[in-house]
């Protein structure tokens, strides 16, 4: 239901930018589905992996001011529903969704170099969990992008983070932490593209108060055009994603592709966006990883957590 809610907001957001923004002003929707698979094997992790399919929706709106500065909003949402996997051993502690919105100021300080700042927040559920037994968390940053040449671009963003709400446990979540992204977005013929999107994140005692976690992930993504549409674009990605309580080894490994599509509005694909200083999103990990936390942070050997095995 979320996942419609969030689909039916983008949608209006775009038919309202096309009906009434006639100042330049363009953007992109997105929808996926594709799969999960969860790797505990080897650790000391109170479940087993698991997999599950997951469905998400994703948006961006960017406004021009100026020749040369951009303001961009997005909005995210994404399922992918563990609490309803067999055998699932994550219990109370399974994920359920992730959800959050960002800002973006980006101003052009020559012809192939843009700085700018960003904020984002992201929130997320899990199983049977109240709002306030949740772990949200603001990202404030900056980000830069090159433009090597009119087919490739390499960008980066480097945020410190901290939760909103104490959570389940007020010694764990994503607290005072620092998030680093590094790609590049490189044009495939007239209109094809590829993006390779790497991150890490480091939350200092994330876990119980003195635990830390590390986490990395690596994503290849693509896009190309579906015949017959216009500004519209089938994408396919694989990810890798890895979430480290490096004190206790406990380690969770995500690896996902999905499928979907990808709808423009006033740009024609990825590459001529972000020419146009248009969004590149905002890291991922900080919200994932406190989706995981009270799993990444369980003693294998307390049973009270029901569906956690001893």
């Amino acid at each position: 239901m979320r996942l419609l809610s969030t689909a039916a907001i983008l949608v209006s957001m775009v038919a309202h930018a096309q009906a009434e923004i006639d100042n330049g002003a363009f953007g992109r929707l997105e929808l996926l589905g594709g799969y999960n698979s969860t790797d505990t094997s080897g650790q000391d992790i109170g479940a087993e992996g698991d997999n599950v399919g997951f469905g998400s929706a994703a948006g961006t709106l960017s406004l021009p001011i100026g020749d040369k500065s951009t303001l961009s909003l997005d909005l995210n949402y994404r399922s992918d529903d563990f609490s309803k996997t067999k055998p699932s051993g994550y219990g109370s502690n399974a994920p359920i969704d992730n959800y959050g919105f960002g800002a973006h100021f980006i101003h052009t300080t020559g012809s192939s170099l843009d700085l700018g700042v960003f904020y984002a927040y992201g929130d997320g559920s899990r199983h049977n969990k109240d709002t306030s037994d949740q772990y949200d968390v603001h990202l404030a940053g900056l980000e830069m992008r090159a433009h090597l040449n009119e087919d490739l671009i390499v960008f980066t963003q480097l945020a410190q983070g901290f939760k909103g709400r104490d959570g389940e446990d007020a010694f764990n979540g994503f607290d005072k932490g620092l998030a680093s992204r590094v790609g590049l977005a490189m044009a495939i013929g007239q209109s094809s593209s590829l993006m390779l999107d790497g991150e890490y994140s480091f939350a200092p005692e994330m876990f119980e108060g003195e635990d830390d976690g590390k986490f990395y992930s690596l994503t290849l993504s693509g896009e190309t055009p579906l015949p017959g549409f216009q500004n519209v674009y089938a994408t396919a990605f694989a990810a890798y994603q890895k979430f480290d309580s490096t004190t206790e080894t406990d380690v969770i490994v995500e690896k996902q592709v999905g499928l979907g599509l990808r709808f423009y509005f006033n740009q024609n694909n990825l590459i001529e966006s972000l020419r146009q200083r248009g969004s590149i999103g905002t890291p991922n990990l900080p919200i994932r990883a406190s989706n995981w936390t009270d799993e990444l942070s369980e003693n294998p050997d307390d049973c009270s957590d029901g569906g956690v095995p001893c």
